[in-house]
């Protein structure tokens, strides 16, 4: 029997580095869309552009979107797709050494390896394979993404991740060439404005309540091992994060 193709999306919000005008928060965000359909979210964001007011060939980012309102609304919009899924890591900067986060290419691809675990149990578990889509990083070498994974199939049973649900190799590109990596940026900004304070120290989780519906979940087991895995896993048992676990 052909297993269902899937197609995943993945992009990130804050800063790998640790310093002292960096945020507390980094995060990979991956967007996990049957191949069937792709045409459907596609419809969505073009029906998300005429809502905006935007041309429809505009490029959306969530930071363009300058108004809560507007935010809000493209929460809403993605988080009623029921054929999309979502999972996100997020790494709790504070809780790492400064070794660890003074080589942002090792802190994104440690992260990374955490994603593509999830990514794979989902796939797994729903009889698929998926093609998967970073959206590009200034700075990285997209040759180092596949010499990491490379590294990280050699590794066999240290990783969870079920290389038969990924159709490799992997691959970067920009959001205004592949759509749907424009949907990665909305919701990985969304989390991201869950967990970063802005310059009042106020955070802001409607619009991560607005995607909760399609988080990824597995039974009854801990949303923060799925769907909004935290890293490391110290930070579970930080209070700043007691709220996670309800989402």
């Amino acid at each position: 029997m052909a297993r269902t193709v899937y197609r995943t999306y993945v992009d990130e919000s804050g800063v790998r580095s640790l310093s002292a005008t960096s945020g507390d928060h980094f995060m990979l965000s991956a967007v996990i869309v049957p191949d069937a359909r792709e045409a459907n979210a596609r419809a969505a964001l073009a029906r998300l552009r005429v809502d905006l007011g935007l041309p429809l060939t505009a490029e959306l980012h969530f930071n363009e979107l300058k108004t809560h309102s507007r935010r809000l609304h493209a929460s809403q919009v993605i988080g009623g797709l029921g054929f999309v899924t979502i999972s996100h890591v997020i790494v709790c900067k504070r809780h790492f050494g400064l070794a660890f986060l003074n080589d942002p290419t090792k802190a994104y691809l440690f992260t990374l390896r955490f994603l593509l675990e999830r990514i794979s149990w989902w796939v797994r578990d729903h009889g698929g394979q998926t093609h998967v889509t970073f959206a590009h990083i200034k700075g990285f070498k997209v040759a180092d993404l596949h010499a990491y994974v490379a590294r990280l199939q050699a590794m066999g049973t240290e990783t969870s991740i079920d290389w038969g649900s990924i159709l490799l190799p992997v691959r970067m590109d920009q959001p205004k060439t592949i759509e749907l990596l424009q949907m990665a940026d909305l919701v990985a900004s969304s989390v991201g404005r869950a967990f970063e304070p802005d310059e009042f120290g106020n955070t802001e989780r409607r619009y991560l309540l607005e995607l909760a519906s399609r988080l990824y979940r597995r039974g009854g087991s801990p949303i923060t091992t799925y769907g909004m895995k935290l890293h490391p896993r110290s930070a579970l048992t930080d209070p700043a994060y007691s709220w996670v676990a309800g989402v």
